[in-house]
């Protein structure tokens, strides 16, 4: 699985070739797919609606200063990726080459 720190280089680097790179992760213990999105200056991160679901269970965005502040601050669905960031089974972006090596 790809280290936080990997990941966070290659959204900052997106972010500053002027992208917006939406990472998607799945977690062993959750049914919902999350979304980050880095943007300049600030990251979000988001519960989506699992596909097909009705009523949308989606959250909403949660904004953070920073992917550091993301990482270190328990969110949506009591999710701390500090602590959880190995039971993520699952983490792509189609904004981004990431390496699940």
């Amino acid at each position: 699985m790809i280290a936080f720190e990997q990941l966070k280089r290659l959204a900052e680097n997106n972010v500053s070739q002027g992208g917006e790179p939406e990472i998607w992760l799945n977690f062993s213990d959750k049914k919902n797919d999350y979304m980050i999105i880095a943007f300049s200056g600030k990251c979000s991160f988001q519960r989506c609606s699992t596909q097909g679901r009705k009523p949308y269970d989606g959250s909403g965005e949660f904004f953070y200063k920073s992917l550091d502040e993301l990482y270190e601050t328990e969110t949506v669905d009591g999710i701390l990726l500090k602590r959880d960031w190995d039971k993520i089974t699952d983490i792509w972006s189609l904004d981004m080459d990431i390496e699940l090596a």
